[in-house]
């Protein structure tokens, strides 16, 4: 009886916290739309003219995240400080493409591949988002290089302008060739210096094209590499490519 008695004590404490809970949860999303509302207020005063679109809580406590002109920007309201970069979950996952990717609609899969260069016929597909002085995107092109057969590259040329600043001429010497193949592997392989490179509107227009994609998804280094599986990876990881490579 005893014990009975026990159980709806208990039974009454968790109904009665439950209900109380219901109340909890309407205030507390009533104060975080305000507070939302107070952020976005705030950034809009001491942010004039800035494009804001889908504002709201970025991962971080205290952080507010939203789109401007396709590209993702967090705000401190606390210290009225707004910036870019990306954030990380411990497993490596770019939250910040993965945001970005809902919030447009479309993600890899909608990717204008017809924008990129594009280098084999392989039944297994990367995209690449690569800097023609980063020597990390050499060395990656020194690994896949030769495996047309089994690899189809979309290339994307997005030069890190502050490291490199005759990247973006490179990239541009390239999309203007006759042979854009040719004259990447040349690039790459460092057969060409910065004399005698092509310059043609066409080029530099398809270039800022591709750099529009790349800072739609949130890239900012050099290379990015998006797999046929969907995985993301940032820099030369030989081991996670050959591990694509080597799926049937």
């Amino acid at each position: 009886m005893m014990h009975f008695v026990r159980c709806v004590v208990i039974l009454g404490v968790i109904v009665l916290a439950g209900g109380n809970a219901v109340a909890h949860t309407v205030d507390d999303t009533s104060q975080k739309a305000s507070k939302v509302n107070r952020a976005l207020e705030k950034l809009q005063a001491n942010f004039i003219d800035l494009p804001v679109a889908d504002f709201g809580p970025a991962p971080i406590d205290g952080l507010y995240e939203f789109l401007s002109n396709d590209t993702m920007l967090y705000y401190s309201p606390e210290q009225n400080l707004l910036f870019v970069g990306e954030i990380y979950s411990k497993d490596g996952r770019s939250l910040t493409a993965v945001r970005l990717a809902s919030l447009q609609g479309n993600g890899v899969n909608g990717l204008p591949l017809d924008k990129a260069l594009k280098i084999g016929n392989g039944p297994k597909r990367i995209i690449e988002f690569t800097d023609p002085e980063c020597p990390y995107c050499q060395a990656y092109n020194k690994y896949v290089a030769g495996k047309e057969a089994q690899l189809t590259r979309y290339i994307f040329f997005f030069p890190l302008n502050n490291l490199h600043p005759t990247a973006a001429a490179k990239a541009v010497h390239i999309l203007c060739a006759h042979d854009p193949q040719v004259a990447f592997a040349d690039v790459y392989e460092r057969k060409i210096g910065l004399t005698g490179l092509r310059d043609c509107a066409a080029g530099r227009a398809r270039l800022a094209e591709q750099e529009a994609i790349g800072r739609r998804l949130g890239v900012n280094s050099t290379p990015t590499l998006v797999l046929g599986d969907g995985k993301r990876v940032d820099g030369f990881d030989r081991a996670r490519i050959a591990e694509f490579l080597s799926q049937k």
